[in-house]
């Protein structure tokens, strides 16, 4: 969690552009059970994040609901890239954090 707003692009283009947000702070949580222990009682969705890989098409975050599936053989389609990429999880260490501190 970056507490500097100034810090964050994704924050600062928000503030740049007057839209509202609201930043909770909170403990890595690398499971959709431990985020709902950590941020259930938040507003908003719960969301799982997957941080994904090909050699040839590149590195991909995918957020999507906590409840939902994905399917991983549709996926490259509706990225965009050739039906038969081998998407894998990857090393979330790539973005410089920790498992569990991937955000959308």
């Amino acid at each position: 969690v970056i507490d500097d707003d100034a810090a964050n692009v994704v924050l600062a283009k928000l503030n740049e552009l007057n839209i509202a947000h609201r930043t909770y702070a909170h403990v890595a949580v690398p499971t959709v059970d431990e985020q709902r222990a950590a941020l259930g009682s938040l507003p908003g969705v719960l969301t799982k994040n997957l941080l994904l890989k090909d050699k040839k098409a590149g590195t991909f975050l995918v957020t999507v609901a906590a409840d939902r599936h994905v399917d991983m053989k549709k996926l490259p389609t509706l990225l965009g890239i050739k039906a038969n990429a081998n998407l894998r999880l990857t090393d979330p260490s790539i973005l410089g954090v920790e498992k569990g501190a991937v955000s959308p």
